[in-house]
């Protein structure tokens, strides 16, 4: 007989869509349809998870990134000497990250970014760039010369980003990862994207999205500050406890034994799973 294997999705719920398609778009289906374990990092993805139909087998466990970052923020602060090597002060640089292909295979937007970077980058900010290597291969394309407060540096370990991260005055990145990083470290976030699957980042005032268009990328490191929310959604510290329980359980064959609440607060009923550009790079 053919053996049927059971398939369980961690971060069940997060899909980052076009603002018309927010509700019923089927990009996820294969694999939700197909699942029988869907855990959650949040309210908001069990309630999309509900919009599609699907409530059997989701559960709201938190998110594994924020077990990893509480795990490492301290030993990354008193351990990473990744500051002194670049001889950078803490608050005193912008951290940069660009590797998505949606930015880094268009030349126009990579152009775009570039340039908000060589503008950014000055003796009281300088920029730090740790270079995906998709996106040096696009720089050598692009003949592009950084200014001389725009430091392209080779990728680093873990926890000197960490580091890098927690110490910077302010963060500019397409990195789903690095927006909730940022977000839990309480560091403002300015995400080249068009649109999140971290509608909470958005919301909480930490995160704002401007694209790859260069005028509103340096209009919004300018005005960066703190959110006006600090409420961590993400933030529970055992999501993997939680996911190694559930799946204990389901190898049993005893998935109702924890109970799970399908709740969700007044606040995420009925909005979109994404946030998305408004205004050109006003959220």
């Amino acid at each position: 007989t053919q053996q049927r294997n059971a398939i369980g999705q961690v971060a069940g719920g997060t899909l980052s869509l076009p603002t018309q398609d927010c509700i019923s778009y089927p990009s996820s289906q294969p694999i939700v349809v197909t699942s029988s374990l869907l855990l959650c990092p949040t309210d908001t993805a069990v309630e999309n998870l509900r919009r599609e139909g699907v409530t059997e087998g989701v559960y709201l466990v938190g998110d594994v990134m924020y077990d990893a970052l509480v795990d490492s923020v301290e030993r990354a602060r008193q351990g990473s000497t990744v500051l002194e090597r670049l001889g950078v002060r803490p608050k005193e640089y912008l951290l940069a990250t660009v590797h998505r292909a949606e930015n880094t295979d268009h030349i126009t937007k990579l152009g775009g970014i570039m340039a908000a970077l060589n503008r950014l980058a000055c003796p009281e900010r300088v920029v730090l760039f740790p270079v995906h290597p998709r996106t040096r291969k696009q720089l050598e394309k692009l003949s592009f010369q950084p200014s001389a407060y725009l430091r392209l540096i080779d990728p680093v370990s873990y926890l000197d980003m960490v580091r890098l991260e927690s110490e910077a005055q302010s963060i500019v990145t397409d990195s789903g990862g690095i927006q909730k990083e940022a977000y839990w470290l309480g560091v403002p976030c300015i995400t080249l994207r068009e649109e999140t699957e971290w509608v909470e980042t958005v919301a909480s005032g930490w995160n704002r999205l401007v694209g790859s268009a260069t005028e509103y990328i340096v209009a919004a490191v300018l005005s960066a500050g703190p959110g006006h929310s600090n409420e961590r959604p993400y933030k529970r510290g055992e999501a993997s406890t939680s996911i190694a329980q559930r799946i204990a359980a389901f190898v049993r064959g005893q998935q109702n034994d924890i109970p799970v609440s399908l709740d969700v607060p007044q606040e995420t009923a009925g909005t979109c799973s994404t946030y998305h550009v408004s205004g050109r790079g006003t959220v």
